[in-house]
């Protein structure tokens, strides 16, 4: 999930290694991470004692990737980055081995990490599980749908409404997957909603990586509308054709830019 804190960017921590590719300087990370302890507006005094160092850094990093802050192809180098912080390379690794896990990153043992980089097929790729991934949560789902299960459907929904109308593309792509992870949660089947939750952030990755239009991100929108009230209805025919077709519209547009 995209966080919604917001990091200054400075050129003066990236540098490029002997071949071109791009390298992350560790103080850019550092910097980011230590910035967040620095705001009690957003993250409290009270925060190393409830999240773990490793944790910090996981959700950082994850953040400046679906912010395009870091980029595909970029590289992490574990053993800098845990020096600038002055703590073991542990924490650091444990992280980059989530962010691998969840497949934001590529991890080269002993060398560095590198952000995984999109390829026009593996919008294809994702397409192909996530499709009838979505179409098992619904056809368990509608069935058993109450009002209490459209009204959660229902604030998803409009949330992502809310940001398609004030053109914050960073909250729709945000919203949109929380909208998609609810029906997956709502379906009660817990290892439906971990395989959703261990696709999600590639989804949200490709549609960061993906030119869409603001009129086609409010239409999409529009459309999650229209399978909550299908759900409502219990009618799975149409909720599957519905999200058959707002799953089209989304992977069959649009180009993957670098």
């Amino acid at each position: 999930m995209l966080s919604s804190i917001s990091f200054r960017i400075s050129t003066a921590f990236f540098s490029r290694s002997s071949n071109s590719a791009s390298v992350i300087h560790p103080s850019y990370i550092a910097y980011c991470i230590l910035n967040c302890y620095n705001s009690p507006m957003k993250w409290g005094s009270n925060l190393l004692e409830r999240q773990s160092l490793a944790d910090t850094v996981y959700s950082n990093i994850k953040d400046l990737i679906l912010t395009r802050k870091i980029k595909g192809g970029e590289r992490i180098l574990e053993d800098t980055v845990a020096k600038s912080f002055g703590v073991s390379r542990t924490p650091i690794r444990e992280a980059l081995r989530k962010l691998e896990k969840y497949g934001l990153v590529k991890i080269y043992p002993h060398k560095y990490a590198e952000v995984i980089k999109l390829e026009p097929r593996d919008r294809v790729h994702l397409m192909e599980v996530r499709e009838p991934m979505d179409i098992l949560a619904i056809q368990l789902l509608a069935p058993k749908a109450t009002e209490e299960v459209f009204e959660k459907l229902k604030v998803r929904a409009e949330e992502c409404m809310a940001a398609a109308d004030s053109g914050d593309v960073a909250a729709c792509i945000e919203t949109a997957s929380l909208f998609h992870m609810e029906i997956a949660k709502l379906t009660g089947n817990p290892f439906l909603y971990d395989m959703a939750q261990n696709l999600d952030v590639k989804v949200q990755l490709l549609r960061i990586l993906t030119f869409v239009s603001l009129d086609e991100i409010r239409e999409s929108a529009r459309q999650h509308i229209s399978i909550a009230q299908a759900i409502r209805e219990r009618n799975t025919d149409k909720a599957v054709s519905l999200m058959r077709n707002h799953l089209g519209s989304f992977y069959n547009k649009g180009e993957i830019r670098d």
